[in-house]
């Protein structure tokens, strides 16, 4: 090496060490004068070429060097253990920039913020985030957490804990770079993200290689759940290709550097780029879960399974965004397959089809878009056409919607052209015969263990759709069958048995009658056929049989049981029959109890009227354990005197807790004999609906909350005079708890009011589901809800108080929509002052109190609003 070059070397060594010196002297001044700026750069969706987000990164004006770009100081940061103290800042600043946005009404964009490992070992993430957060009132879904591939590697057990608390809290954690290091499918294996960054030199050549590699790295991340954005991005090309396989987002220069924050956004403006509002985020997020790549899209929503592990670029496929305001729709998506199949069928673009829907020259177009109405409504659709000459099959699926848009997912099979398909499915002329006859057909692949739908014309009913035999059958047999049915119906589709059933039957096929369940609630009966076409391929076609008449079944439960299954069948009615039927049909909640009063049995309607799955969860528990009796004397009484005295009861009136309502009741209970000796309880009850003819009579009288189903302001009134006669005699206190939503005025102007009333539902939901046998629940009006419950002291109250608001503030997703809730509660005992009328006024104090603490503490750190 010459002098020239050592000295130069010496200087640059001496340059970087002054610079090191400089950065760490200078760390604390940097960032309370705010040298440290962030600068954003924009993220879009591919789909919409909207701006979906934005990247927080650090830009260091120096007076000393200048603009530092984060090479020259994120390593120093990080080998000094100092790196948190920029991370955090940026947090801080981002929430900031969020909270003066929304004071100014300027629709907010979600921005994802860089940690590192270090970060986690010098603080408490989670805290010091909920903290900055709290104080802004930011939503959690706008502020997303980015960590680099690298950074996963060393701790590994201690990451993914910090990871998971981060997303339990509500908050999104993405995984940055991917594809930088050597360990990424290890990495994907041991954690769960949301989203998925594509490292920027995967398209720094853009070969046929790399784009193989991308475009199965988003087939991979689909399949297992995972959102995934591209980096590096620089041309009008790359953009098209990362539309075409699927990834829904892009960052790169093609669309901004990074800027400071007002700048980047007159950038975009220029460029013509609009912002999405929150609600087309959630629209366009759901559709983004579509794999484009995958041999089965429409069960995007599911985990593969392995032999679903096939590439398939053959499928004809398209998005459509269908409006029902306007019965009209467009394409938003078409992949080179659909494109091809369209132009065979005379047709030289997508939007071709569109138009000639509209000018209905296309045939059943208005078939078509009646397939569209109802799946929007329905789910999912599929029909047959012919279009000249050409035997057309289309399936759709509704992946997404919002307001009056709805993102549908169609394909298209074209049969006729497909002689593979005519002649392994036997689709040919005779079948279409079939489809006539036949309400519906299926093609299970038995090797794959996989379910075709190949027609069906009954979609309301919530018939099969493609996917998992097994899945679908067990789900259908639960939902659909009549129970008395469900056996045989599993037993026809036991795929380990049925082509050998069919081998073994003299008439080359087997069938079943099973009874299912119509769009009216009524049970009918429909002949399943089944015949094998191929080796491991077995087509069911289904038909309905309103004249099959009870001999047939007969005949028919004969012919098709096993041996071991026919002995011991008998056509006589037993005590036990009568006794399952009538337990199972009654309209009566019937009970059975010990000599101590723990419950030892009930009927679905019991189980179903108190909202239980299952009856263990009352087995051995007393009326009093479940805490479901406002004033329990009267109940314990009788059932006391059935016992001890063998005296039955007769429609005796009570109340009783069900979802948080206090429901009126009759209820009757009778000994029960053995041996001439009581040895428990029977009891059965009837909900009293005198109160629904008086709805009917007089409305002004109701007591039932529309929206969420608890109880409105006079049905609370009512049961709080219950609650307060029972102080009255027995001294028993209670207590209520008002809780309302601060930030639900700005949930409505973001996401709508049609998605608040979920919110309100939603709450009601959960309060019902944890409070509801035990307290009475009720909304006030608007976002207000209270809880009264029965309580022994203040701490037990103050306990109830603290689980009511944690399991409020803890809704962070509904529908896969994210979102943050800001709730305050108030809570008063009825002892404090006896009053009904001042124990309301005192609750909802406390709550405005609180919410006015709150709104104070907002202030006191933003003095300029």
């Amino acid at each position: 090496m010459g002098t020239e070059n050592r000295r130069a070397v010496v200087t640059q060594e001496m340059d970087f060490s002054h610079l090191e010196e400089h950065i760490l002297m200078r760390l604390d001044k940097a960032l309370n004068d705010h040298e440290i700026k962030v600068y954003y750069q924009p993220v879009v969706r591919t789909l919409s070429e909207k701006l979906c987000g934005m990247e927080a990164l650090a830009r260091w004006e120096d007076p000393e060097y200048g603009l530092l770009p984060p090479d020259r100081f994120i390593h120093v940061l990080e080998k000094h253990k100092l790196i948190h103290l920029l991370d955090l800042y940026i947090i801080h600043e981002v929430c900031e920039r969020y909270s003066r946005c929304r004071q100014q009404g300027i629709l907010p964009v979600p921005v994802s913020v860089n940690l590192s490992r270090l970060d986690f070992e010098a603080v408490d993430v989670l805290q010091e985030v909920e903290r900055i957060v709290g104080e802004y009132e930011v939503p959690k879904e706008v502020i997303r957490f980015e960590i680099t591939e690298s950074v996963l590697i060393e701790h590994a057990d201690e990451m993914q804990k910090w990871i998971r608390e981060l997303q339990e809290a509500g908050y999104e954690v993405w995984m940055d770079d991917f594809g930088s290091g050597y360990s990424s499918l290890n990495v994907l294996k041991d954690y769960a993200f949301n989203e998925l960054k594509i490292d920027m030199r995967f398209l720094s050549d853009f070969s046929v290689r790399s784009r193989e590699i991308i475009a199965s790295i988003v087939d991979m991340a689909k399949r297992i759940g995972m959102h995934t954005l591209a980096e590096g991005v620089e041309s009008r090309e790359q953009r098209d290709f990362l539309l075409s396989i699927g990834c829904e987002k892009i960052q790169g220069y093609y669309y901004g550097r990074p800027l400071p924050y007002e700048q980047c956004l007159l950038e975009l403006k220029d460029k013509g780029i609009d912002r999405e509002s929150p609600a087309e985020q959630q629209y366009y997020d759901e559709i983004g879960k579509v794999n484009v790549l995958s041999a089965n899209p429409f069960d995007f929503h599911k985990e593969a399974k392995d032999s679903e592990f096939l590439r398939s670029s053959d499928l004809a496929l398209a998005l459509l965004e269908f409006d029902a305001d306007v019965q009209g729709f467009r394409t938003i998506y078409t992949n080179d397959a659909c494109k091809k199949a369209l132009k065979l069928l005379g047709y030289s673009e997508p939007q071709d089809v569109v138009n000639a829907i509209k000018a209905r020259s296309f045939p059943a177009a208005g078939r078509f878009i009646k397939a569209l109405d109802r799946t929007r409504t329905q789910g999912s659709e599929v029909f047959n056409y012919v279009d000249g000459g050409d035997y057309c099959s289309v399936k759709l699926k509704l992946i997404s919607s919002s307001g009056s848009r709805s993102a549908i997912l169609y394909s298209l099979t074209d049969i006729s052209r497909n002689t593979d398909m005519e002649r392994d499915r036997k689709l040919d002329g005779s079948l279409r015969h079939l489809y006539a006859i036949y309400n519906e057909v299926y093609l299970l692949h038995i090797d794959k263990g996989y379910l075709e739908v190949l027609t069906t014309d009954n979609q309301e009913a919530g018939e099969h759709q493609h996917g998992s035999i097994k899945d679908i059958v067990t789900r259908y047999a639960a939902e659909k069958v009549y129970d008395e049915d469900r056996p045989h119906y599993l037993k026809f589709f036991d795929t380990d048995t049925m082509e050998e059933k069919i081998r073994e039957s003299q008439k080359g096929f087997i069938n079943a009658y099973i009874r299912t369940i119509d769009g009216h609630g009524n049970y009918s009966w429909k002949i399943y056929l089944a015949f094998i076409v191929k080796p491991e391929h077995v087509l069911v076609m289904v038909r309905d049989e309103d004249t099959a008449k009870g001999n047939v079944w007969n005949h028919y439960r004969k012919d098709y049981f096993m041996e071991e299954e026919k002995e011991g069948y008998s056509e006589d009615i037993s005590p036990e029959i009568l006794w399952q039927n009538a337990l199972r049909w009654t309209e009566l909640g019937i009970f059975w109890k010990d000599l101590e009063r723990r419950f030892m049995g009930a009927n679905r309607k019991f189980l179903d009227y108190y909202g239980f799955h299952s009856v263990e969860e009352v087995i051995g528990k007393t009326d009093e354990d479940m805490g479901w009796h406002v004033s329990p004397d009267a109940f314990r009484e009788d059932e006391i005197n059935v016992l001890n005295k063998g005296i039955s009861t007769h429609e005796v009136p009570g109340h009783c807790l069900v979802n948080g309502q206090n429901k009126s009741i009759v209820a009757s209970k009778t000994p029960i004999y053995k041996d001439g000796r009581i040895t428990g309880i029977l009891g059965f009850f009837r909900e009293v609906h005198d109160a629904e003819r008086l709805r009917d009579t007089h409305p002004d009288l109701e007591e039932i909350d529309h929206l969420t189903g608890l109880l409105n302001v006079r049905g609370g009134m009512n049961v709080l005079l219950e609650y307060q006669d029972e102080y009255m005699l027995h001294k028993q206190d209670f207590c209520m708890i008002s809780i309302s939503i601060d930030n639900f005025r700005e949930l409505q102007r973001l996401y709508g009011s049609a998605f608040c009333d979920q919110v309100l539902f939603f709450i009601a939901e959960l309060l019902r589901k944890r409070f509801g046998t035990e307290c009475a629940l009720l909304r006030h009006c608007g976002d207000e809800f209270r809880v009264i419950r029965q309580v022994e002291s203040r701490e037990e109250a103050e306990k109830l108080e603290k689980a009511v608001y944690r399991e409020v503030a803890g809704i962070h997703m509904i529908r896969n929509k994210r979102f943050t809730l800001y709730p305050s509660t108030g809570l008063a005992l009825y002892s404090e002052q006896p009053v009904t009328g001042q124990m309301l006024r005192t609750a909802r104090e406390r709550m405005q109190a609180n919410r006015r603490r709150h709104i104070a503490r907002f202030r006191k750190n933003h003095p300029e609003y």
